[in-house]
């Protein structure tokens, strides 16, 4: 198997769980406005992406269904990250990547409904396992399960974020790698701003001190890169159902991150155990198969 994407593989995963702190950092200020952030988070790893066309011939795809999954995709990407700030504000950063684990079950179910994969053993297995990570953090004595709105925002997010990745590995096919990266961030950022006008005056006064500036760009050109790599690993031969999991191992640096830099010491034994019950259940959908 060929896997000299394996190396991009592990620059993504370092540099999102690193964007991922500093994000939770930044949204947890309770004067910054999530829907200010998200149209900045999204923008400006766009436009810090931009002058790397000048290395890179523009590509542009002739077939209508590309320029289709593109925009479907910044659509997701714009309604996607509202739920996913509005929801890092509320909870801590490892409640929401333990439910982002589901993100391995949407992607599977889309592959059955729109790609014809078959339904194994293994895979049901796997959906078991995730079900049951999020039912040992989450159950309590007095319900049969202990999540708020906020929880079910998360799971949306991982319903929809799933399905703009599958869109992206198809459309890179006939778009330039650095060209659809500034138009899959500017373009949904864009899609938020004019839907939400009134949260962009809020986007400034984000910047106003050195030390949150520094960490906004640091964020920014993080979460550049490792989206960066992320599709140059699949423009090289990366599968998505390969690709994904081992990506989705980003959970793991993310929470370990959040328990020790951010002391989310919450539910902390049954957390690290529903967290490996996830991960066993990414092996077995995708790692697996009988």
């Amino acid at each position: 198997m060929e896997i000299n994407w394996f190396p991009l593989v592990l620059i993504y995963i370092v540099t999102n769980a690193t964007s991922k702190i500093l994000q939770k950092i930044i949204v947890s200020n309770e004067k910054v406005d999530e829907i200010a952030f998200s149209i900045i988070f999204l923008f400006a790893p766009g436009f810090l992406t931009l002058p790397l066309i000048v290395i890179q011939p523009i590509r542009l795809p002739t077939q209508p269904a590309a320029w289709i999954a593109l925009f479907v995709s910044c659509i997701g990407y714009a309604c996607c990250m509202l739920l996913y700030f509005y929801s890092m504000k509320r909870i801590e950063i490892s409640q929401v990547e333990t439910i982002g684990t589901t993100r391995a079950i949407w992607m599977m179910v889309s592959g059955i409904l729109f790609f014809n994969e078959a339904i194994t053993l293994s895979k049901m297995i796997g959906i078991c396992l995730i079900m049951a990570a999020i039912v040992t953090v989450y159950a309590r004595k007095e319900s049969l399960i202990g999540l708020g709105k906020t929880h079910f925002a998360v799971l949306l997010y991982a319903i929809i974020i799933s399905n703009c990745y599958a869109l992206d590995k198809y459309a890179l096919g006939y778009f330039s790698l650095v060209f659809f990266q500034v138009l899959i961030f500017t373009v949904p950022a864009c899609i938020t701003a004019i839907f939400f006008p009134a949260a962009v005056k809020n986007i400034i006064p984000m910047f106003k001190t050195k030390r949150n500036t520094i960490f906004l760009l640091t964020c920014f050109l993080f979460q550049a890169v490792s989206v960066l790599a992320l599709y140059r690993a699949y423009q090289m031969g990366g599968q998505l159902s390969i690709v994904g999991p081992i990506a989705q191992t980003t959970t793991l640096v993310t929470i370990t991150a959040g328990i020790v830099i951010l002391h989310e010491y919450w539910n902390l034994k049954r957390k690290i155990a529903g967290i490996l019950l996830a991960l066993l259940g990414v092996i077995f959908l995708r790692f697996l198969s009988f």
